[in-house]
């Protein structure tokens, strides 16, 4: 996948995915971005149904009234929030978070504060709490490892989750800190929130063919979600297609077999793309069946692929010692016929030849 153009600052602006500052940072945000270690308890998980409609927050916040500016149609005002009060977004664009990332961010809030503001909307469902928009790493960062204990934010006052989560992803694109992994479980979310696939193919520029191969990522069970999200820049939307195509053809074991050996042996596409076509386009073996025909002055012994055939003329004083060394043999490969079977055979052996076959 051939990398992406970061977005000019100017075009986000114009989207509304970063807003200026109309006037510097107050006494009380410049405080904030100082290195402050909090020993506040983290806050419980909150896990809340889709939200599709804004919150109107401006009645709650009317002491913002003087400093609420607008980009496009949203409106926003600045203010510190605890860390503790800001939750996750059901709608959000990243999936994936590790130890190491959130370690890193909070290191640099720590020594160098924060330098642009995260984005928020008032929580839906609980007053007085704020969801993501965008800016989870830090939020993450500071809950988790205690990196600063409050953040400034612009809050957000009539967008949507989903509002919220497209933000988020329009801001991830322009950094380009996000990974064909998130993008594509991003869309799945989109998909299942009645968004069709022309419109979302059409606003993250991408064709309809590509975003089929981006919800591959959905499509796949857990086994195969875990060696992804363990190597996620080795698993491009079009690896992850591949993968999703064996799932389907040979099943979850072939599948987590074939990515495991992806991604430790850190092996090319052009491997992967082969063994999709292995699974899916098995090539029938060529290779001629075995041919023997051996003459003897007393009878022929014949061979053809796995069918074999004697016929010999055995002398009465050898007759009993072949038959028994010949039986034997037999039990080896031979398989019982049912009763049914014989009783069928021996019918056919007793019937009488046909009127025509007894006619002159």
């Amino acid at each position: 996948m051939a990398a992406r153009q970061p977005i000019k600052l100017s075009g986000l602006i114009s989207k509304g995915a970063i807003a200026p500052l109309a006037t510097p940072p107050t006494s009380e945000s410049a405080d904030a971005t100082q290195p402050i270690k909090s020993d506040s308890a983290l806050p419980a998980q909150r896990a809340h149904a889709p939200f599709l409609s804004p919150v109107n927050a401006t009645e709650n916040h009317s002491n913002n009234d003087a400093n609420l500016r607008s980009v496009g149609t949203h409106k926003f005002y600045e203010q510190l929030i605890d860390v503790s009060l800001i939750d996750a977004n059901p709608f959000a664009p990243r999936e994936i978070y590790t130890s190491q990332m959130l370690l890193t961010r909070a290191e640099e809030l720590r020594t160098q504060g924060q330098h642009d503001p995260i984005h928020v909307i008032p929580h839906p469902v609980d007053a007085g709490r704020f969801m993501i928009a965008d800016g989870w790493t830090r939020v993450q960062s500071c809950q988790l490892y205690q990196a600063l204990p409050r953040l400034r934010a612009q809050v957000y006052l009539d967008m949507t989750p989903l509002q919220a989560g497209w933000f988020g992803y329009e801001s991830n694109e322009g950094r380009e800190a996000a990974s064909d992994y998130d993008r594509g479980m991003f869309y799945a979310k989109l998909l299942a929130e009645g968004e069709s696939q022309t419109s979302v193919a059409e606003r993250v520029g991408i064709s309809k063919s590509a975003l089929t191969m981006f919800l591959a990522f959905h499509k796949l069970p857990d086994e195969v979600h875990t060696i992804i999200t363990e190597n996620p820049r080795k698993f491009s939307y079009k690896a992850t297609y591949e993968i999703s195509r064996i799932y389907e053809k040979a099943g979850v074991r072939k599948a987590l077999a074939i990515a495991i050996k992806f991604a430790t042996e850190d092996l090319p596409l052009k491997w992967l793309l082969n063994q999709t076509q292995a699974v899916l386009h098995p090539t029938k073996s060529t290779q001629p069946a075995t041919q023997k025909y051996l003459r003897y002055a007393n009878g022929v012994y014949k061979q053809r692929g796995d069918t074999f055939e004697v016929s010999m003329q055995v002398p009465p004083e050898k007759r009993d010692l072949f038959a028994s060394e010949l039986e034997k043999l037999l039990s080896t490969v031979a398989i019982e016929a049912p009763p049914s079977a014989e009783v069928a055979d021996d019918k056919q052996e007793k019937e009488p030849q046909s009127n025509e076959e007894n006619n002159p």
